[in-house]
């Protein structure tokens, strides 16, 4: 014999085009070796990686991944160097946006 529940199946939500490409609003230095990151929310994202250079896009690092899109704090920064950064949306049916326009900021 099966039993049921009685509730209907439904699927899971998931977005149906790309994610859109999140702007960076602001860079701010936070602290000695921080920076604030702050974003454009993006639409089924659920979550913002963030990556940066300091030679000129030779090489990119890691500056986390974070589940908001308001407060990012990129740490471990090195005082006196500039710094190129880049976010992307992750989530929805690609599983990332393409990365943001370019920001530079030196860190304090």
């Amino acid at each position: 014999m099966l039993l049921s529940s009685g509730f209907k199946n439904v699927a899971t939500p998931s977005a149906s085009t790309p994610l859109d490409a999140p702007s960076i609003m602001d860079a701010l230095n936070l602290a000695t070796t921080q920076v604030l990151i702050r974003l454009t929310p993006i639409d089924n994202a659920n979550s913002y990686e963030i990556r940066l250079t300091s030679d000129g896009g030779k090489t990119w690092i890691s500056g986390g991944i974070s589940s908001q899109s308001r407060r990012i704090v990129v740490a471990n920064l090195t005082p006196g160097t500039t710094y190129t950064i880049q976010a992307r949306a992750l989530g929805g049916s690609t599983g990332q946006s393409a990365w943001s326009a370019s920001i530079t900021i030196m860190a304090t």
